[in-house]
């Protein structure tokens, strides 16, 4: 009768040890997942600090840009960069430029004949984020 309490005691600590190995677990997965949370969140801010800051003190090089943007989809044949209406007459490109008063100063849409690249700085920024962060 002692040898069936010592098993049934054993078998009660192999539970309670099953049971706080998967509660720890959990607890990590859940300090995990915050942690990836907020470190997107807090590179989001920098980088929107950052580029505020430089913003103040320079516009976007929309022509830099746009310069990048048709190199690299050449091949794809652009149509048409749309930028806002401010930014028309500062681009030089080989490509109709056309004015989008929906962008905001220092975007732009380069139109291909199979779609659009959308080099807005939301969407510049987005894709750096992403790139930065687990």
């Amino acid at each position: 009768m002692q040898d069936t309490a010592v098993g049934m005691q054993a078998d009660v600590a192999d539970d309670d040890q099953v049971a706080l190995s998967r509660d720890v677990r959990l607890f990590h997965a859940r300090i995990i997942e915050a942690v990836e949370g907020a470190i997107e969140t807090v590179v989001t801010d920098i980088a929107v600090d950052v580029l505020g800051r430089e913003l103040l003190l320079e516009p976007v090089d929309v022509e830099a840009i746009v310069d990048r943007a048709l190199q690299r989809f050449a091949a794809e044949e652009p149509l048409r960069v749309r930028v806002h209406a401010q930014d028309v007459d500062r681009l030089k490109c080989g490509v109709p430029v056309v004015a989008d008063m929906q962008l905001r100063p220092g975007d732009a849409i380069i139109d291909l004949h199979t779609g659009s690249v959308d080099a807005s700085l939301g969407v510049r920024l987005a894709a750096l984020v992403h790139a930065v962060t687990p």
